[in-house]
């Protein structure tokens, strides 16, 4: 075939004429074989859909001509399609043989070897291809793609910034989909909307769209966005809501206010607080939606992450009760519990890991009385090598690994075991599975840690907590009977062995001035306790405040705020999250932990109070709220605790300046480890056995459940 001919064949490939474009390659292969009319036909059947008979037109211009670069991608190509990896990798090779510096090749080559699921080798490839050719489009999108599905978001940005000029649509969807990880989202609507430019009917162009626009607040416009998405192509659309990334719309189609919602809890999470009223006000509203007990399911999530709006307890209440609507309640089916003399409790979890659950949690696995109690421990996190978990489960008497079995299974086996204390500690937390307690798998259930605030649920009976979280009169905002242990809930296990602290200069804090402190998760900071913060730094010269941060958006976000309150940013110093002994003894170099004040520290502020630094509250009125006056109180030290914001920043502000009171106090806290009841471990303990106790007296004595106050 003459190259005329050859550009006739891709002319009415091109114009979509494929039957017509196949007959003309045919007819000239009755002539006479070669090589470019046999990759041209394969080319025309592979855009047909018939992958095998293109695979075979590609294989014949192979043999023709072995030579032949684009021939040998192209089968390459074909075969990786075909799944046969190996022989595709086998082509790719001989291909690079040819030619070892050509960026396309290299591009081809790792793109099959991150489909064999060789992610490093992938990404030598398209560096190298990348030097080779710093514009070539299929190894920055590959790379890029890479690195946005490995959460780095800003180096994927570069890769798709660097071929935006392009005219390749692709550039700006994966552009949009890197400025959306990032937060950026006016900025991701915008690359949409560039992409949409370039193909206009472009499925994934309208859902990024759609998702951008939700992000913003907009919520008509997402609702648009979508139903243009759907339009242009149903089947994708769906694999897209479906794909956990874009929401995990498996049942529904995306909900543009609950997209919006969580986009707005997102940015709490990261100290962006532009978004907070929306996020109070669409969250407050989701149990009203047209559709909210289908959308519940979506939602449950939010009772955790919305904690730290400033909620009251009634509105936590409410969230909580839609959100239990997404799991279906069973009633106990009347099986008589084991009256054997010892209660079998069962703790369900996903946090048998390195996490707070291993030294709150693990006091109780350890250490509830086995001439009383027979302990259960039911995994729900999988085996990742964490030493932790190994500890965690060999505390109990039974251990499974729930891990892989269905809310049903899981709850078959807990009946199967007859417990009859079953006790959550993961609430709507991230891997929890309602569900499991749903099907009412024991007569007695509880909650403990998680969510410290009510789940909403009939089907759970109690919460364990104290009434410095709880007064007996916050009963009504609880779904929960309340189960008030003496003093606090909580059993703390400190580290077993702390190493010296690092000093100062190791940690990035100045030599001198005073160091405040709040190393709870930058979820729980808000305007009202960082404006606190800001005021106090004000007042104290010299002073910094240390904080916990990982992510760099989160530190951005902060030091602008500060910034903006007229405080120099410099005077904000980050940790990143370290081995938990050496986070206990580096605490020692602050001089004063300052609580948030909606959600508050519990975890660790027991690990300052442990390590001797004074921590000073500003409780509210929900749960969230007073846990750190809780532990307070039970360390013998209510100065702590401030009635108001003006209290709080006038305590801060007297401590830091004043070295007398400051040591006087510092002593009575490195006190409260040998004699306070907050660290009287064995002492909670026992207060929890008792509580279990009393929970399975009254349901064997078919009393329903009622709130416990225990002495």
């Amino acid at each position: 075939m003459a190259d005329r001919s050859i550009e006739d064949v891709l002319s009415l490939a091109r114009a979509g004429q494929l039957s017509s474009a196949e007959k003309l390659c045919l007819e000239s292969l009755e002539r006479a074989e070669s090589a470019p009319v046999w990759l041209a036909l394969g080319s025309v059947r592979a855009r047909m859909g018939r992958l095998g008979s293109a695979l075979q037109a590609f294989e014949r211009a192979v043999a023709l001509d072995p030579a032949n670069l684009e021939a040998r991608l192209a089968r390459g190509s074909a075969l990786a399609e075909a799944g046969r990896g190996p022989e595709a990798l086998a082509e790719l090779e001989a291909a690079r043989a040819l030619a070892p510096r050509n960026a396309g090749v290299l591009a081809g080559l790792g793109t099959l070897r991150e489909n064999l699921g060789e992610t490093q080798a992938a990404l030598a490839l398209y560096d190298e291809a990348i030097a080779l050719d710093p514009e070539s489009v299929a190894a920055r999108l590959n790379r890029g793609a890479l690195r946005l599905r490995h959460g780095r978001a800003q180096e994927a940005l570069k890769d798709f910034d660097a071929i935006a000029g392009t005219g390749v649509a692709a550039a700006h969807v994966n552009r949009a989909r890197a400025l959306f990880a990032l937060q950026r989202d006016g900025e991701a609507l915008a690359a949409a909307q560039a992409a949409l430019a370039l193909a206009p009917e472009d499925p994934l162009g309208w859902y990024n769209k759609a998702l951008a626009h939700c992000a913003l607040g907009d919520l008509d416009a997402g609702a648009s966005a979508f139903a243009r998405s759907k339009r242009a192509d149903p089947g994708l659309y769906r694999q897209l809501a479906a794909d956990p990334t874009f929401g995990g719309w498996t049942d529904l189609d995306p909900d543009p206010a609950t997209l919006s919602a969580a986009r707005a809890l997102q940015k709490q999470a990261v100290c962006d607080w532009s978004a907070r009223g929306r996020a109070m006000r669409e969250v407050r509203d989701l149990p009203r939606l047209p559709n909210a007990a289908a959308l519940a399911r979506h939602h449950y999530a939010f009772v955790f992450d919305s904690l730290a709006l400033g909620f009251t307890a009634a509105e936590q209440h409410e969230l909580a009760r839609h959100a239990a609507r997404a799991f279906p309640a069973r009633a106990w089916d009347g099986r008589s519990a084991p009256r054997s003399e010892r209660v079998r409790v069962a703790f369900l979890s996903p946090d048998f890991r390195d996490h707070p659950m291993a030294w709150l949690g693990g006091p109780l696995l350890a250490g509830l009385d086995r001439a009383r109690f027979e302990v259960f421990a039911y995994a729900l996190n999988p085996d990742a090598g964490d030493p932790q978990r190994k500890r965690l489960l060999g505390l109990a008497d039974r251990c499974v690994d729930f891990s892989r079995w269905t809310d049903e299974e899981a709850a078959g086996r807990i009946r199967a075991d007859e417990i009859e204390v079953l006790i959550e500690c993961g609430g709507y937390c991230e891997g929890a599975r309602p569900g499991i307690l749903a099907r009412r798998p024991a007569p007695v259930q509880a909650s403990y840690l998680g969510v410290p605030g009510t789940l909403g649920a009939p089907f759970i009976d109690y919460r364990l907590s104290d009434a410095g979280c709880t007064p007996p009169e916050a009963q009504p905002q609880w779904s929960e009977r309340l189960a008030l242990l003496p003093e606090t809930h909580l059993a703390y296990e400190p580290p077993g062995e702390i190493p010296p602290a690092a000093s100062r200069e190791q940690l990035g804090l100045p030599s001198d001035g005073f160091v405040f402190c709040c190393m709870s998760n930058p979820l729980k900071i808000e305007p009202a306790a960082f404006g606190a913060w800001m005021r106090i730094l004000r007042g104290v010269p010299r002073s910094v405040l240390w904080l916990h941060a990982e992510s760099e958006v989160t530190r951005a976000n902060l030091r602008r705020e500060a910034d903006r309150l007229g405080i120099e940013a410099a005077r904000l110093v980050f940790a990143r999250r370290i081995a938990r002994p050496a986070f206990v003894a580096n605490l020692a170099n602050a001089g004063l932990f300052l609580d948030t004040f909606h959600f508050g520290a519990h975890t660790t502020a027991l690990d300052a109070l442990w390590a001797g630094v004074p921590v000073l509250t500003r409780p509210g009125e929900t749960m969230a709220s007073r846990l750190a006056s809780s532990l307070l109180l039970a360390a013998r030290l209510p100065e702590l605790i401030a009635r108001d914001t003006e209290a709080y920043v006038e305590a801060a502000v007297r401590l830091a300046l004043s070295d007398s009171e400051r040591g006087k106090l510092r002593a009575r806290v490195a006190a409260a480890r040998n004699g306070a009841p907050v660290f009287a471990r064995a002492e909670r303990v026992a207060a929890v056995g008792r509580a279990l106790s009393e929970m399975s007296r009254r349901h064997r004595a078919d009393l329903a459940p009622g709130m416990l106050i225990l002495e």
